[in-house]
């Protein structure tokens, strides 16, 4: 009697399997994902990038939405000496960015350049922790390989995670559950979605940015007290001073293995390579924190740029942004700063010989 319930325990499961593989993992469900969310953002994504495959000299920038990049501008100054791409996808994060490239680039000839960005090059620790953001999942459901199981849950620490990633891994459905109930409960409205993104790329080359600004914002980092623009509603104030005056940790060192583990992967790939690697540092914000609150003795992007032959960008390139002129909250460029930045990148682009 037992060995015929684990016979139909074990039936069930692999049916349950090859229903799933069939749903999810052909393809046919791509198609499908709802264009407004994190698999159809990054979907929509590497199929443009393979599209445009070939089609000159290009340069692409990754990073998430802090990385305030537009190509057009890019694109404007090169004055066709080069193209740029745009792989800044918000809610990304450098695990995103390593199978972003394997699925867009996978003979890792298409770019003449990658520029990878840093919040910081010392491994500070002021997020969650990035080890266990099972978030990531949701934008890799696509393109998550059941041979990939391995590499991912060793970068992977807490029991739970471990439980979320393993489930997901085998039944690729828990991802895609809330997307489904969407599709069912009305197809029609999911066409509709689907066709209103199709000039998605060229909504994101035109993007102008956020006109709001935070003029007028000014800190005492020594008094810890901050004068905030007039018209700046209080949830905005509040955020303002999580973001700029949290208290520094020491820390735990996980942000530095993290870098090690999945930077040193995208490098791993483009070593042997024509394409050029570029670590480079965002603006810090519109009005950034004292270096001395830094507690990291660690950096794995200074590692890793010696280690792998990497070009390391000075740290204040930059630095020009770093005015509440050119931000709309503590993290993000606004239009005129995402301007100034992508102008700066295509003058990188073109100090490093590009």
């Amino acid at each position: 009697m037992r060995r015929s319930l684990l016979l139909q325990i074990l039936f069930v499961v692999c049916g349950l399997f090859l229903l799933d593989a069939l749903l999810f993992r052909t393809g046919w469900y791509a198609q499908r994902i709802h264009p407004d969310s994190s698999a159809g953002h990054y979907e929509r994504l590497i199929r443009h990038e393979i599209e445009e495959s070939g089609k000159g000299k290009r340069v692409l920038v990754l990073g998430d939405s802090r990385t305030g990049f537009l190509a057009r501008v890019a694109d404007e100054h090169a004055a066709g000496r080069i193209r740029f791409a745009n792989a800044a996808l918000g809610g990304t994060t450098p695990r995103c960015w390593y199978y972003l490239l394997r699925e867009m680039d996978p003979q890792a000839t298409n770019y003449a350049a990658i520029f990878i960005p840093f919040d910081l090059y010392e491994d500070e620790e002021n997020t969650e922790d990035l080890r266990n953001r099972t978030g990531d999942l949701k934008f890799l459901a696509v393109r998550l390989r059941l041979a990939d199981t391995p590499e991912f849950l060793a970068s992977v620490s807490s029991l739970q995670a471990h439980v979320q990633t393993t489930r997901a891994f085998l039944w690729k459905g828990v991802l895609y559950s809330r997307d489904l109930q969407d599709l069912l409960s009305s197809p029609a409205r999911r066409s509709r979605a689907i066709e209103t993104y199709r000039n998605w790329a060229e909504w994101v080359y035109g993007f102008r940015g956020d006109t709001r600004s935070l003029d007028g914002l000014a800190v005492d980092y020594q008094r810890r007290t901050i004068r905030y623009p007039d018209t700046l509603p209080q949830p905005a104030r509040d955020e303002l001073r999580a973001a700029l005056l949290w208290e520094p940790k020491r820390p735990a060192g996980w942000m530095y293995e993290y870098r090690r583990q999945w930077i040193s992967r995208i490098a791993a790939r483009y070593r042997s390579t024509q394409t050029k690697l570029i670590f480079f540092r965002l603006p810090r914000g519109p009005v950034p924190r004292p270096t001395e609150w830094i507690r990291s003795r660690t950096s794995a992007a200074r590692e890793l740029a010696s280690h792998y032959g990497i070009r390391l960008i000075r740290e204040d390139y930059f630095s020009s942004l770093e005015r509440p002129h050119f931000f709309f909250d503590p993290m993000h460029l606004n239009g005129a700063g995402m301007e100034h930045f992508s102008e700066k990148i295509a003058q990188l682009a073109g100090e490093q010989g590009l």
